[in-house]
């Protein structure tokens, strides 16, 4: 083959080398997942031929060629029925992890690989000794990118495919990372994955694992003071004021303080899935004297027990898994304002926000209009302190921050106010309500959210099914009251 120089531009002339085809072969590690060319590419070729010069370098395991760029087109020539395809050497190419390296950045500059593929290449480079800092100087990425896209390397094969097809975004597949080694989450995101209740199950597992370090340190504390796990008689948890006794059901102060007991105390593990948090027993309630205990309290066995806890956890869950989805449309929604209200097109709604807001987040009265959990969370705000005080200073904070705030982050605080302003109304209004008109608008907003673009989960079309079996009750009661 004779060669001619082609330092960037590989349009395809008179003087362009060519190869036969079967000289050269598709790169064993092209960053592209999926080169192949699509039957409108393959019918191009067969009437025009490549414009498109291939990019390629001498095979390091073979005595032929590897397609470095147009491997789709290489692919096409092949159904095409093409003998040699056009080509421009680049034989300063000669290890595997230049050529991967140059791979990399010309579809980086096109912005041709998905999240996985920049994901699975950047490991390709490490493998080949590159560090971070030389990835980032080779592609232009920043090193915060580059990392990032390296812990996708983690996911799972469904989660990787779905990301690479754009079934799911980075932040899904971000999130699934946040519960690597833990199973139970692992099979319940999995089954959650690109469905619109995905991100209330990220909600609802971020609360469970709170839960369960939450459970642990305070079993952690009951370790570290000498107090042993319970070992149920005949291994049946069964619980009477003459057996082991929960803590919690003495009838004095100073038995239901763990420092009343003296070497009689053990602990029952929790159990984050059922809501049921770790508890302190005592060995034996009938060793301390009545009233602390009494005759009439019951024994309470392991299936009345299982009946108790099985129902209390039902209604746990069901709690959990609607504060989730009020979470979730929360975000939504403070994310949807935000994009309708850009800066430069809003400059004075800005300077309103900034003047206004830090009023409408203090006001007296403000808390009544929006509930202070949901503003918090809306604006971003820490709550550590969930007191009424620690949460008065906290929009406190949060007013006095917006008062000097430039007018994007103006724009966005008043994007979430309004967003905070909905959701906080919207929760408020439910199956029970005896106001028609009150229900007439929520419906309107839940419309509003599904027009909108917002994916409801399995628990907002519950809600919204029992707002509509409400209307339709009271829609039938005024009629029958006007007749």
């Amino acid at each position: 083959m004779t060669t001619t120089e082609h330092p960037t531009d590989t349009t395809v002339d008179l003087t362009t080398p060519t190869l036969p085809l079967d000289r050269v072969r598709q790169h064993p590690n092209n960053a592209r997942w999926a080169a192949v060319a699509d039957p409108e590419m393959v019918e191009s070729i067969r009437s025009i031929g490549i414009a498109q010069a291939l990019t390629v370098a001498p095979a390091y395991d073979w005595d032929g060629y590897y397609a470095l760029g147009g491997n789709r087109r290489l692919d096409g020539a092949a159904k095409a029925g093409l003998d040699e395809v056009p080509v421009m050497l680049r034989d300063d190419l000669v290890t595997e992890a230049q050529q991967l390296e140059f791979m990399l950045v010309e579809n980086l500059h096109r912005s041709d690989l998905s999240p996985a593929e920049e994901a699975a290449a950047y490991e390709q480079l490490t493998l080949f000794g590159h560090d971070i800092d030389a990835i980032a100087a080779a592609t232009g990425r920043a090193k915060s990118t580059i990392k990032a896209r390296l812990r996708l390397t983690s996911l799972g094969e469904t989660a990787r495919g779905r990301l690479h097809a754009g079934e799911i975004t980075i932040a899904d597949a971000e999130a699934v990372l946040e519960f690597a080694g833990d199973e139970t989450a692992a099979e319940r995101l999995d089954a959650a994955l690109g469905t619109p209740d995905f991100q209330v199950e990220v909600r609802v597992l971020r609360r469970r694992r709170d839960t369960l370090a939450s459970y642990a340190a305070q079993v952690e504390q009951w370790t570290a003071a000498g107090i042993a796990l319970v070992e149920w008689p005949d291994g049946q948890r069964v619980t009477g004021p003459n057996r082991i006794y929960p803590v919690a059901w003495f009838t004095t102060d100073e038995l239901r303080d763990p420092a009343g007991h003296d070497g009689c105390l053990v602990y029952e593990d929790g159990d984050a899935d059922q809501h049921r948090e770790p508890r302190l027993l005592c060995r034996d309630g009938s060793l301390h004297p009545l009233p602390a205990t009494t005759s009439t309290a019951p024994v309470v066995s392991e299936q009345q027990r299982s009946q108790w806890e099985a129902q209390q956890a039902e209604r746990e869950q069901r709690a959990a898994r609607r504060a989730a989805a009020s979470a979730a449309r929360l975000d939504w929604m403070r994310e949807h304002f935000a994009h309708l209200l850009p800066p430069r097109t809003h400059s004075d709604l800005a300077k309103a926000a900034t003047a206004a807001l830090p009023l409408l987040i203090t006001a007296p009265g403000s808390e009544d209009a929006i509930d202070t959990r949901t503003l918090l969370a809306a604006l971003g705000v820490a709550q550590d302190d969930q007191s009424y005080a620690g949460q008065q200073r906290a929009r406190s904070i949060a007013a006095a921050t917006v008062a000097v705030a430039k007018p994007t982050h103006a724009l966005a605080t008043f994007a979430a106010w309004t967003a905070a302003s909905i959701a906080s109304a919207l929760d408020a209004v439910d199956d029970l309500s005896d106001d028609l008109t009150e229900i007439q608008h929520a419906l309107a907003v839940w419309d509003w959210l599904k027009t909108a673009g917002y994916p409801l989960s399995e628990v907002d079309r519950e809600v919204r099914t029992e707002l509509e079996i409400r209307h339709t009750e009271l829609v039938n009661e005024t009629a029958e009251a006007a007749s």
